[in-house]
């Protein structure tokens, strides 16, 4: 008995020491974690750009510019007005707005029944003129101070003559304004007569 113990016992530590020198073999101890670390590369990786690549804004072609028509100069006329007993006198118009008549008149070129000319008073015929009401007013332009008479026929209410003196009566003119444009037609008769004023009359 003694003999199967100590063969037993011998086996037992033979198994130990093969097991202690096969563990040995394997287990082999890691590198120092500092030696690890300094064979990677130093370069760190490139970094991830946050913010998008600006880009100039495009830019529409750039237009030519239009040229803007210049307007022509304004041509300027002149017509004789009669004065009766007194000297004849010149009124200065502007050609887009008046023409000369045969019968010595300017005539609106915008506006029917517009007309300037000689001072004079109606022929109303054998039955006379018709029921008008009459009014007197006084209009300055530059310095000149001018004195209206106004023929307003009753029916519309609208003066359809009116006789413009100036210079203490010694000159003279009728207006016969339009009924429909009786408005513009006495401001284009007024920049007639600031027109003429600037030429002294063509005196």
């Amino acid at each position: 008995m003694k003999i199967k113990s100590y063969l037993l016992l011998g086996v037992l530590v033979m198994l130990c020491v093969v097991l202690s020198a096969c563990s040995g073999s394997t287990n082999t101890p890691l590198a120092d974690p500092t030696e690890i670390s300094s064979e990677v590369s130093p370069e760190a990786p490139t970094e991830i750009p946050t913010k998008a690549p600006t880009r100039e804004p495009t830019r529409a072609p750039t237009e030519t510019p239009t040229e803007v028509p210049t307007e022509a100069p304004a041509e300027y006329g002149q017509i004789k007005i009669r004065n009766w007993n007194n000297p004849d006198f010149y009124l200065t118009y502007d050609k887009a707005k008046w023409e000369p008549t045969d019968y010595g008149d300017l005539e609106s070129k915008s506006y029917a029944g517009c007309h300037i000319g000689a001072n004079g008073f109606r022929d109303g015929g054998p039955d006379g003129p018709p029921p008008y009401t009459y009014e007197s007013d006084t209009h300055f332009l530059a310095d000149t101070e001018f004195s209206l008479e106004l023929e307003i026929p009753k029916a519309t209410g609208v003066a359809d003559m009116i006789h413009v003196y100036w210079d203490d009566y010694a000159y003279q003119l009728a207006l016969f304004p339009s009924t429909e444009h009786y408005d513009e037609c006495v401001t284009e008769f007024w920049e007639v007569m600031e027109l003429s004023i600037a030429n002294d009359f063509g005196l």
